[in-house]
């Protein structure tokens, strides 16, 4: 190549850059000043920043919209594709990786060490006894005092406990390091702010610790130092540890506020509140993104509430026992799990202040970006998490 050719090259590069960076600028002050209006709007319009993408990176977005097409959705494809996970959850979950966020080789690594590990834990009954005996803790212990609430804090401290004790036979001594890693990672999957690496980093560090030191674990593999590899502790610290932390305390606010019929079952519960508003796959016969979205809070979600296919929840045995455990708290008069939900649950679809509102638009314009430069420069199209781990 010439040098008269890599320099107008190089100056196109620059041109493009001052251009797109010039418009991202001026579109984050106007978003900034009229946020509570598009904080409205964005919720209202859950398949617009779809189509946005799907437009920037030429793939053709489908709505499913009932039960048979959902299902079908589902059940014929167990790729999750190029929008809400790859570009956003990947991201969000490091140094963690999501089993039910991650595609391809990836993908398939991680689900059969999932298999592996989790076709080794102990019967369901183990963790029911477990789950039975946290759930009347936390009850007993608030019915001593009529100003005690149960809130959120105490919802995501019960779930931490009992996961912990099911995955290594005691309760963890760092409970406080649990949940606050949990959170950070709830307010940066909502795209309600920065992760605090750190953190992170020192729940990782925790949970690797614990699992050499745990007996079951060190018999799994002959050289227990695989224990450190991503590929392995996220099987646990993703959907038998943060995910359940989450997605329970969300399904707490539900259990208080679901008032359409206090005799429902959690399954009905659920469908009402499912704390998965979005669903997507890539069709590859088609070469197009579906998605399905969750109607009102209130209204029966379109989907099987574990999912269905391939990629159904891995752990929803588990999740019924919990639940089931869970509808307890219905009905109990110092039941507050709303107090200190924050950024994840439907309850919070579109609660935001200032600082997370800019961080929902700085994730927005980042993604687009993103996707503006693999369609012009034809980037290599890996996925976030793959980078991060060098795959």
């Amino acid at each position: 190549m010439s040098v008269n050719m890599w320099e107008s090259e190089f100056q196109l590069y620059v041109w493009v850059s001052v251009v797109v960076v010039s418009c991202v600028l001026s579109t984050a002050v106007a978003l900034i000043s009229c946020y509570r209006y598009l904080v409205s709007m964005i919720a209202e319009s859950n398949a617009l920043p779809f189509h946005l993408l799907g437009s920037i990176l030429g793939i053709p977005v489908k709505v499913a919209s009932n039960p048979t097409d959902v299902r079908h959705m589902l059940n014929t494809s167990n790729v999750k594709g190029e929008f809400l996970e790859r570009r956003v959850a990947c991201a969000a979950w490091l140094p963690v990786i999501s089993i039910e966020s991650v595609d391809g080789p990836t993908y398939e690594v991680l689900r059969q060490n999932f298999d592996l590990v989790y076709g080794t834990l102990p019967h369901k009954d183990v963790f029911q006894r477990i789950a039975r005996a946290g759930v009347s803790k936390v009850l007993e212990e608030r019915q001593q005092s009529e100003s005690a609430v149960i809130d959120s804090d105490d919802i995501n401290t019960m779930v931490a406990s009992i996961f912990w004790e099911y995955l290594f036979g005691k309760p963890p001594d760092n409970v406080m390091l649990i949940t606050a890693a949990a959170n950070d990672w709830r307010r940066e999957i909502a795209a309600r702010g920065p992760k605090n690496l750190a953190l992170r980093r020192r729940f990782v560090q925790y949970l690797v610790q614990t699992i050499k030191c745990n007996a079951h674990y060190r018999a799994l593999f002959d050289d227990i130092s695989v224990w450190d590899q991503p590929e392995l502790y996220s099987v646990l610290a993703q959907p038998l540890i943060i995910s359940p932390i989450i997605n329970f305390s969300d399904l707490a606010v539900a259990i208080k506020t679901d008032t359409v019929n206090q005799d429902a079952t959690p399954v009905d519960m659920l469908k009402r509140n499912h704390p998965f508003p979005i669903l997507e796959r890539y069709c590859s016969a088609t070469h197009h993104q579906r998605v399905a979205f969750a109607g009102p809070v209130g209204t029966p979600c379109p989907w099987p509430v574990f999912g269905a296919g391939d990629r159904k929840c891995p752990g929803q045995g588990l999740a019924m026992i919990l639940l089931t455990e869970m509808m307890r708290f219905r009905g109990v008069s110092n039941f507050h799990p709303e107090v200190g939900h924050r950024h994840s649950g439907r309850n919070n679809d579109s609660r935001f202040t200032l600082g997370e509102f800019v961080s929902l638009v700085f994730t927005l314009v980042r993604v687009c970006v993103g996707a503006i430069w693999e369609r012009i420069f034809r980037f290599n199209r890996s996925s976030n998490v793959d980078k991060e781990h060098g795959e």
